[in-house]
C-alpha cells in the first residue's frame, strides 16, 4: 500500500472573500501554471499596485492555454476588475480569458476572483486505480459544464453503473448510483512510487444511506500524475 500525505484539493477552488470594500478588503488568489517566473512577475506588479495577492495551489481541471480570470458578476466593469486585466496586459497577457461565476459554473461565492495563469498539460487522468476496492474500476472525466462524470465498472459482473456529480468549493459532493447515495470528496496527495514521490488525486465515495446496492459502503480511487 503507498504512503499517502494528504492536503487539500478542490476543482478549480477560490475561498471565500468579502464582497465590500476596496483593494486592501479582497484577495487576488493566483495559480501560475506553468509559467512559475511571470507569475511572480505579475503578483509583484499586482502587489505594487495596491492588490492584495495570494497563492492558489489548485489548477483549472482541463488544460488552460491562455490566461483566465474567474470572477462573481458583481465585480463585472468594476475599477477593482479593469485594473487587474490592466495590469495583466501589461506583463504580456493582453486578453485573458473573462469568466464569471455564472459561465465558468465553478461555485465561486460574491467578491471572488482568480487568476489561473496557462497551463498547457493540465488534465485529468482518464482512468483511476482502484485503491480499496478490487472489484472495481472507475473513470473520472471532467465536463464543460463544470461537472464530473464518474463511471464505475465492476470487473467480474462486467456492470456499469453510470452517474455524474458536481464538486462544491470544498471538494465535495454527493453522489447517486443505483439506489444509493454517497458522499463525494476529491482531495489532492502525494504517492512514493519507484519513480520518486508523485502528485495524485484521491476519490472518496462514502455511502450514507446504508441501503443494499453494488457498491460497498466505502470505496475510494487513486490517480496518479507523472507516471
Amino acid at each position: 500500500m503507498p504512503e499517502i500525505r494528504l492536503r487539500h484539493y478542490a476543482i478549480a477552488v477560490l475561498l471565500l472573500l468579502p464582497l465590500f470594500g476596496g483593494c486592501s478588503s479582497r484577495t487576488v488568489f493566483l495559480h501560475p501554471g506553468d509559467e512559475p517566473q511571470q507569475a511572480a512577475q505579475l503578483a509583484a506588479n499586482l502587489i505594487r499596485a495596491g492588490y492584495k495577492v495570494a497563492p492558489m495551489k489548485t489548477a483549472l481541471p482541463e488544460a488552460n492555454q491562455q490566461a483566465q480570470i474567474i470572477y462573481h458578476p458583481l465585480l463585472s466593469g468594476s475599477d477593482y476588475l479593469n485594473g487587474i486585466v490592466q495590469i495583466m496586459a501589461s506583463n504580456g497577457y493582453s486578453q485573458p480569458k473573462l469568466l464569471d461565476i455564472n459561465q465558468a459554473n465553478q461555485f465561486f461565492t460574491q467578491g471572488n476572483l482568480g487568476i489561473f495563469l496557462p497551463m498547457h498539460g493540465q488534465r485529468l487522468p482518464p482512468v483511476m486505480a482502484t485503491h480499496d476496492c478490487s472489484r472495481l474500476r472507475a473513470t473520472l472525466e471532467p465536463q464543460a459544464t463544470g461537472e464530473l462524470d464518474l463511471d464505475i465498472v465492476q470487473t467480474d459482473a462486467d456492470l456499469l453503473l453510470k452517474g455524474s456529480y458536481r464538486l462544491d468549493w470544498s471538494g465535495s459532493g454527493t453522489l447517486e448510483l443505483k439506489g444509493q447515495r454517497f458522499h463525494v470528496n476529491l482531495s489532492s496527495t502525494q504517492v512514493e512510487t519507484n519513480f520518486g514521490t508523485k502528485d495524485a488525486d484521491l476519490l472518496e465515495l462514502e455511502q450514507e444511506n446504508v441501503t443494499e446496492g453494488p457498491l460497498p459502503r466505502h470505496c475510494s480511487f487513486i490517480a496518479i500524475y507523472g507516471l
